[in-house]
Order: C-alpha cells, then sequence, then structure tokens
C-alpha cells in the first residue's frame, strides 16, 4: 500500500501532474490501483493480489467449503468470522466498510448474489443502521440429488408459466457462475438453484499412463479409465482363482493370471478410506500414489488396488476388444488433447517446449500471455461462426455448416498469422472482416 501524502510527492517528484486527485481516480478506474477516501486507512492499494485472496479464500475446500455447504448461503458476519478474522489479535482484520469493498467485488464478479436482506440489529440487541444481505455463491449450491426435493415440492405448488432449456457441450464454469448470479439477483429468495457441473465420466491417455491401480481407483472414483492400448496381445486378462477348473478349450481369448480375491478382502476398508480421502479431497491422488511407490517393499494397500484394478483392466480389456465404438471414443479424444498441444506449440512461437525465462514471475507471465493469445483467437473463431450461422438462410447450407462445425473443432489457427508484431494501436483495431460486436445487456 501507498500513504495519500506520498502519492502526492512522487506526483511532485515526477512532475507534469497538475492534478494528483484527477490521476489517482484514473488510475482506480482502469484497475491500476485501487482507491476509496476512508478505506483501508486513506491509502493506496498498488497490488491487489491480497484483495483476491480475500475475496476467493471462501472457496477454501477443506476450511471454509464445509461450513458454507448446503443452499451455499451466506452473510458479510459469517465471511468475517471464517475468512477476515486476526486470530493473533482476537479482532476482525478489515472494518466493516472494507469487508463490503469486498462483497461488493465478490458480487461484480459474479461469485455471489443478494438474496434477501437482513433484519437490522446491532451487537447489543438494538437498531443498525447498516444494510445487512444473505448472499449465495453459485459454486456453494447443493448437487441436484440434494435440491430436488425442495425444489420439485415448489414446482407441484406452484407451476411456472413458462419455460427454457439450454444445451451446450461445454460451458466454461466461469460463465455459468456469472449466469446463475444474474438470475438470481432477479429471482433473490425465490430461487432454487442446483449446481449441476457436468462431470468426466470416462478418462483417456496413452498407453504409458496406465496401471492396474488406477483402473481400480478411478472405478471406485465414479469414472472409468480408458487408455489406448497399444501391443494389445502382450496385455494379461486375469480371472478369479474360483473359475480355474472350467473348461477353457472353446474360449477365444483366455486368461493368464488369477486375482486374489483374499487380499483384496483384507484391505477393502483400508481402499474405501483412500477412496473417501480422495473425494473430500483431504488429499490429492498423486500425493497418495507418490507415498505409496516410495516405500522399499510394495505395501499391502498398494498390492490390493492393484489386485482389484485387475478386475476393471480385465473388464476394460475385454470390451476394448469388442466394442468399435468405445475405441473410436477413446481415439477422438486423444485427437482433442493432441490437437490442443499442437495449437500451443504453434502460438509458442520460437521455443515451444521450453521456458526461457529464469524467474517464476516472468514464467508466469510468459504462461498467462499465451493463454491469452490462445483464447483470442478461439473467441474470434466462436464469433466469426456464430455470425456464419446468422447469416447463413439457406436451410440446406446452414445444416452442412453445422455439420463442418460438430465434425471439426473451433481450436484452428491456420487463418491466423502468428508471425511479425502485435499492432494493438487505434488504427490497426479495426474490423476487416464485419464481425458485429456480441450483445451487452444494459
Amino acid at each position: 500500500m501507498l500513504e495519500r501524502e506520498e502519492f502526492e510527492s512522487l506526483c511532485a517528484e515526477a512532475g507534469g501532474v497538475s492534478n494528483p486527485e484527477a490521476l489517482l481516480d484514473f488510475l482506480h478506474h482502469n484497475g491500476t490501483v485501487f482507491y476509496r477516501p476512508g478505506l483501508f486507512g486513506g491509502r493506496i492499494v498498488l497490488d491487489q493480489n491480497w484483495a483476491l485472496e480475500a475475496i476467493y479464500a471462501i472457496f477454501d475446500r477443506k476450511k471454509i467449503l464445509p461450513m458454507l455447504r448446503g443452499y451455499g448461503r451466506f452473510n458479510r458476519a459469517d465471511l468475517e468470522a471464517l475468512i477476515w478474522w486476526d486470530h493473533t489479535a482476537n479482532e476482525p482484520e478489515y472494518t466493516l466498510a472494507e469487508q463490503k469493498v469486498f462483497l461488493g467485488m465478490m458480487e461484480s464478479c459474479g461469485i455471489c448474489f443478494r438474496v434477501r436482506e437482513l433484519p437490522r440489529t446491532s451487537q447489543e440487541g438494538g437498531e443498525n443502521d447498516e444494510e445487512e444481505w444473505e448472499y449465495v455463491a453459485p459454486d456453494l449450491l447443493p448437487e441436484w440429488s440434494d435440491a430436488q426435493e425442495l425444489l420439485l415440492g415448489r414446482l407441484r405448488d406452484d407451476p411456472p408459466d413458462a419455460e427454457a432449456t439450454a444445451s451446450y457441450d461445454f460451458l466454461h464454469e466461469g460463465i455459468l457462475r456469472g449466469y446463475l448470479s444474474k438470475l438470481g439477483e432477479h429471482a433473490k429468495d425465490a430461487a432454487i438453484l442446483h449446481n449441476d457441473v457436468v462431470r468426466s465420466d470416462i478418462h483417456s491417455t496413452d498407453s504409458f499412463g496406465f496401471s492396474e491401480a488406477i483402473f481400480g481407483v478411478s472405478h471406485l472414483l465414479g469414472f472409468s479409465y480408458a487408455p489406448r492400448l497399444k501391443n494389445l496381445k502382450r496385455q494379461r486378462l486375469y480371472a478369479f482363482k474360483s473359475r480355474r477348473d472350467i473348461d477353457r478349450s472353446a474360449w477365444k481369448i483366455k486368461p493368464t493370471g488369477y486375482i486374489d480375491a483374499e487380499l483384496i478382502e483384507q484391505n477393502w476398508d483400508d481402499i474405501l478410506r483412500l477412496i473417501a480421502t480422495i473425494m473430500l479431497k483431504e488429499t490429492t491422488a498423486s500425493e497418495i500414489f507418490r507415498r505409496l511407490n516410495s516405500y522399499s517393499q510394495q505395501h499391502a494397500l498398494y498390492r490390493a488396488l492393484k489386485a482389484f484394478g485387475k478386475i476393471i483392466k480385465s473388464t476394460f480389456i475385454l470390451r476394448y476388444i469388442d466394442e468399435v465404438e468405445l475405441r473410436k471414443a477413446i481415439e477422438r479424444q486423444l485427437n482433442k488433447i493432441e490437437h490442443a498441444h499442437r495449437f500451443t506449440r504453434a502460438v509458442s512461437v520460437g521455443n515451444p517446449r521450453e521456458f526461457i525465462q529464469a524467474e517464476k514471475q516472468e514464467q508466469e507471465i510468459a504462461e498467462g500471455c499465451k493463454r491469452l493469445i490462445k483464447n483470442c483467437i478461439t473467441c474470434w473463431n466462436y464469433l466469426y461462426l456464430s455470425q456464419k450461422l446468422a447469416e447463413t438462410d439457406d436451410l440446406e447450407r446452414r445444416e452442412a455448416l453445422l455439420q463442418a462445425i460438430a465434425n471439426g473443432s473451433v481450436v484452428s489457427w491456420q487463418h491466423i498469422n502468428l508471425l511479425g508484431e502485435y499492432d494493438f494501436s487505434d488504427d490497426k483495431l479495426q474490423d476487416s472482416v464485419g464481425i458485429k460486436p456480441p450483445k451487452l445487456a444494459a
């Protein structure tokens, strides 16, 4: 932070600043600094990262998230006690006005929205002139399974006059969060929203990235692990020992090993504890596997996971052999990933696979610039294709265009000149294609 007097001294020292107040107001409104008279001791906030940390701390999964679950409701006092409290000094870390600035930032970013005004009571039980609101954060909303009883009950009692349904193959969580916040602003306390996030039900890698243990853990976490298998004839299939004496002479595909069911049963409780630890996000799966692999001898839990994974792996291999659509789906998924990697290498002209910056901050800036360029190209592609669809009156041509988009990818860059100089001057920032600007809500 910078004292106001020090800012005025710097203006006088630099020279050419006739009105420091106007300059400060300009820097505040273009986001370079943050300054409001009376807040933060009248000081100027130079680094706004601390404000972002104070705001996004609400998503701390270990400390905050479990305490705000349910219907995602909270008020300023809740955040003061959970996030904005200095336990060393045993007092709030920020003033009431500063906390309200944070809440205003959260609202403007679409992190939360107001649902109802709370009674204006002070700590002594008397009237309080300061308004207090209850908020809802879309990210903290319950899953459909938890909200459907209450939601369906309201729909039965008060059927809607109109319904609207929108379907997207992919919708970024930031867009979804902002949409729910805008919707909640109008519905207020009448809104019951549910956070039905689309979760991956299949995860694909190349063959070098799989093991029996990963098959087992993925299955228990609720999604299918589907690697692209090379040298399929070298993969081993397993059967239960109880099937050892069955006549296999007519089998075209035969197992070459057996599953240790006894080992799985002996360690089943520990396996479930491990899965619960991952699902509660107490630690990551990679950290658990790193720990299990660090023992000099294979840990009993790890051997049990591998034994269980052999069941899932054997079932997957049989499906992989039998189902053409499964092989195609895996191939399509990996092609998308490889296509995204090629996009990154194309944008990273010169040294596409290595950092040439020594400092971490410079590396983060370079990576952020790379993401910005990729997002700009993708956004332009979306705007261009959307306008082409809107301008196409011929139904047959429109259907062909939709089919081409569905079978292709919006992540395309062959039409972009990635070499040369990026010129963002007003003279160059002119649309040469005729793309109409998106309509923004008033």
